[in-house]
């Protein structure tokens, strides 16, 4: 038992250096927080699989194995299998540096399925029930995931400066694929929007005297460091309470958490009688759906959803097979 313990021992501490050069690499990358822990997760979990099962042949053959293992034995979706794939991919090319072959594992299937997004009557029954929580704007900002098509990331994000009420837009920055992207506010939406400005100019006010910063994107707290404490640069919807950055350790102000959102949803779902499974991204399907069924331009929609290819847009073009009329009605018969 003692010699069993001292092995598990070595191998943790050599996976701490294989987990110390990944965050080195993923930091210079300037990957997210969210992509480095889910890389992290899937590098440490075929760390400890290529312990346990030792499989031989190139780095190739080794990735192959453990992603047919995903898919046979661990039985997860493509996605998923997927994500591992882009995990261990950059474990190889950016950490190792080891340029991988041909992977021909066993892939997850991609199930076909019918995208489904709330009709116009759900969405209004939701929205009637979305109340505020935790003394955070939800109502404010669930209208802001339907009526602009956001992913639920994308309105936490938004800082001081991206706000143009005189314009009635916002801009979004680094969204999916590092693109910017300029989106419409909703009218009905300004004055709540110029409300929580103003309380979140109250907490600024609070740090700036704590000289509390907040947290800045890349390496642009290095090229001004007194942005990290500006109001041009403060978050539209702060968080209560300071945090510890993940990466430096440093006490800062964070935006508040996607799951105060989450929570809502899931509340006012129910709250409205609505048994289908309705989650936060589902208003941004909504969105899409209910712009193009109103006639909206495609390319237009494309360009508000930050679609990297028309294609994508087309998807939510749900075709109605109920106004083919059947050729048996017309039989005189």
């Amino acid at each position: 038992t003692g010699i069993r313990r001292r092995a598990l021992d070595i191998k943790m501490k050599s996976w701490e250096r294989v987990e110390a050069d990944c965050r080195r690499k993923m930091a210079l990358r300037h990957l997210s927080i969210k992509t480095e822990k889910s890389y992290l997760s899937w590098i440490k979990r075929y760390y400890f699989w290529l312990i346990e099962n030792k499989p031989t042949g190139e780095a190739a053959n080794k990735m192959e194995a453990f992603l047919t293992y995903l898919a046979v034995d661990g039985k997860v979706s493509a996605s998923t299998q997927n994500q591992a794939f882009n995990a261990l991919l950059f474990l190889y090319r950016r950490v190792i540096e080891v340029e991988l072959g041909e992977v021909n594992s066993l892939r997850a299937k991609t199930p076909i399925f019918i995208r489904d997004c709330p009709t116009p009557k759900q969405m209004a029954a939701i929205l009637k029930e979305v109340r505020d929580a935790n003394g955070y704007p939800i109502r404010l900002l669930c209208g802001l995931l339907y009526g602009c098509g956001l992913r639920v990331s994308e309105p936490l994000d938004l800082r001081v400066k991206d706000v143009r009420l005189n314009d009635r837009r916002l801009i979004l920055r680094a969204c999916k694929g590092g693109k910017d992207r300029m989106v419409r506010l909703p009218d009905r939406l300004c004055d709540l929007m110029a409300v929580q400005l103003r309380a979140a100019r109250g907490k600024w006010e609070f740090d700036h005297h704590n000289q509390l910063p907040v947290t800045l994107p890349n390496a642009y707290g290095r090229k001004d460091p007194s942005a990290a404490r500006s109001w041009e640069w403060y978050w539209v919807f702060p968080q209560h309470k300071p945090c510890k950055h993940p990466r430096t350790g440093e006490i800062v102000r964070f935006h508040l958490h996607e799951a105060n959102i989450q929570r809502e949803v899931r509340r006012a779902k129910k709250a409205a009688g609505i048994s289908a499974r309705i989650t936060p991204h589902n208003f941004r399907h909504a969105y899409a759906t209910h712009c193009l069924d109103s006639g909206s331009n495609i390319h237009d929609v494309c360009e508000a959803m930050g679609h990297k290819c028309i294609e994508t847009t087309k998807l939510y073009l749900h075709p109605a097979p109920e106004r083919v009329p059947s050729p048996l009605d017309e039989l005189a018969i």
